[in-house]
């Protein structure tokens, strides 16, 4: 996500939109505690059998997974929504 923020505000020179973007990644991640099954399935599963979703935040996509056993959120990967990150 620092990746993300610094490339935005440096490269860019968008550093109100880094901060914006940073603001809603964060917002969406802390939502996932209360209702971690709320986004939509990927098709894609890890070694674990856990099944991927994801998140869609303007340009960008989370992927995660839930260990429900733990109660736990795995949050796998932050990518620009163009790429193919399946």
């Amino acid at each position: 996500m620092i990746e993300i923020y610094d490339y935005i505000s440096i490269k860019l020179k968008e550093s109100l939109v880094a901060k914006r973007l940073f603001l809603k990644i964060n917002n969406k991640i802390s939502h996932l505690s209360k209702n971690p099954y709320i986004y939509s399935k990927v098709g894609k599963i890890d070694r674990s059998k856990r099944e991927y979703r994801k998140i869609v935040i303007g340009n960008y996509i989370v992927l995660y997974t839930i260990d429900s056993e733990n109660k736990k959120v795995y949050i796998s990967h932050i990518i620009y929504g163009r790429r193919n990150y399946l």
